[in-house]
C-alpha cells in the first residue's frame, strides 16, 4: 500500500476518533445516526499544460455512502467512502475518502422539516492504475438541502466544489458535483 495513502487512511481515522466521543454524547439527545447513499453528476477538470483536460461522470444509484454523527444539535460529523473502477484496455480504480462537517442553517437537524447545510470537506482521492497509484488531497464546500419524505427517510441534495491539491505527477483539479441521495435517520 501506498505510504501517502496510509498517512491519509491514518490521518481520516484519528479525525473520526476525535469526534467520535462528542458524537455518542451528541446523538442520546438528537436524531440518532444519519445513514446515507448519493447519486452524482460531477464534472472535473484537470490543470495540466495545453488544453485543460476533462471529464464528466454520472454515477448511479450510489456514488458514495456516507454516516452522519451529531456533534452538536446543528453540527455533524460525516464521513464519506466513494469506490468506482473502469475497466478499458487495462483497468483504474479511484477510492474518495471525505470528511465533511454538514452545519444546519435551520436549527436542530431534524428529519420531519425542510433543512438547508453548509457542508466543508476534507477529502483524499486514491488513484490506481496497475503499479501507477497516487494519493491526492482534496479540499472542499457544498450547499444543500434535506426534504422529509416519510417519518426518518429524507431526500438530501447538494451543489459541491472540491480542489484537489497536486500530488507528485497527478495534477491538480477542480470538481463541480451535483448530487441527490437519500437518507435515513436511525431515531
Amino acid at each position: 500500500m501506498n505510504a501517502s495513502f496510509r498517512w491519509a487512511a491514518a490521518t481520516a481515522a484519528a479525525l473520526c476518533l476525535v469526534g467520535a466521543p462528542g458524537a455518542a454524547g451528541a446523538q442520546r439527545s438528537s436524531t440518532g445516526l444519519e445513514i446515507g447513499v448519493d447519486a452524482a453528476l460531477t464534472h472535473t477538470s484537470f490543470d495540466v499544460p495545453g488544453p485543460a483536460g476533462s471529464a464528466t461522470e454520472f454515477d448511479l444509484p450510489v456514488q458514495a455512502i456516507r454516516l452522519g454523527f451529531a456533534l452538536s444539535p446543528t453540527v455533524w460529523l460525516e464521513p464519506e467512502l466513494g469506490l468506482r473502477t473502469v475497466s478499458e484496455n487495462g483497468s483504474f480504480t479511484t477510492a474518495t475518502f471525505d470528511v465533511g462537517l454538514p452545519i444546519s442553517l435551520s436549527g436542530p437537524v431534524a428529519p420531519t422539516t425542510t433543512q438547508y447545510f453548509v457542508r466543508p470537506l476534507l477529502g483524499f482521492r486514491h488513484f490506481s492504475s496497475g503499479s501507477d497509484t497516487q494519493t491526492q488531497t482534496a479540499l472542499g464546500v457544498g450547499i444543500g438541502m434535506r426534504v422529509p419524505i416519510v417519518d426518518r427517510l429524507a431526500g438530501r441534495f447538494e451543489g459541491r466544489y472540491v480542489r484537489g491539491l497536486h500530488s507528485g505527477t497527478f495534477p491538480a483539479s477542480d470538481e463541480f458535483s451535483l448530487l441527490a441521495g437519500l437518507s435515513f435517520f436511525t431515531r
